[in-house]
């Protein structure tokens, strides 16, 4: 199963590639922080990692940040995939420190991501103040491979 495609790729197995010009990869770790409606690629994401070759083992950590419960998209597609996927998905969005509608921080990002390495791919999408403050601080924080959608 083919995931997201364009500059940035998911060919299965936990290998991605992040523009036509970089050659593909493998990862043991994707990370994904999304607001709002940037959830959306990030869903396509989860789906092909997800659904794919029972040979992968990628883990996904999403951050999902949102302004109330009710701003929350596809809650009823997320909620189980913890529980279908024990310790290859986690899901932080409404259990503390997310707490809907507070700001997301760079320490709620290093405390809850994966650690900086070569084997783990951070992407990211909302809206464009949001994408600004993010991409800052997964670069201060020392992500190598970080994706905006």
């Amino acid at each position: 199963m083919l995931g997201p495609q364009g500059s940035f790729g998911y060919s299965g197995v936990g290998t991605i590639s992040l523009s036509p010009s970089v050659a593909a990869r493998p990862v043991n770790d994707i990370a994904m922080v999304a607001a709002g409606s940037g959830i959306t690629p990030m869903l396509t994401l989860i789906n092909a990692v997800m659904r794919g070759s029972v040979f992968d083992t990628t883990k996904l950590t999403l951050i999902y940040c949102n302004r109330s419960p009710a701003h929350v998209i596809a809650k009823s597609t997320l909620a189980p995939l913890h529980n279908m996927f024990p310790g290859r998905f986690r899901w932080l969005n409404d259990v503390k420190p997310f707490v809907v509608g507070s700001r997301l921080t760079r320490a709620m990002l290093e405390a809850n991501l994966p650690p900086p390495s070569d084997q783990v791919c951070v992407v990211f999408c909302g809206p464009p103040s949001f994408d600004e403050f993010v991409g800052v601080e997964l670069r201060a924080l020392g992500y190598p491979w970080v994706h905006q959608f």
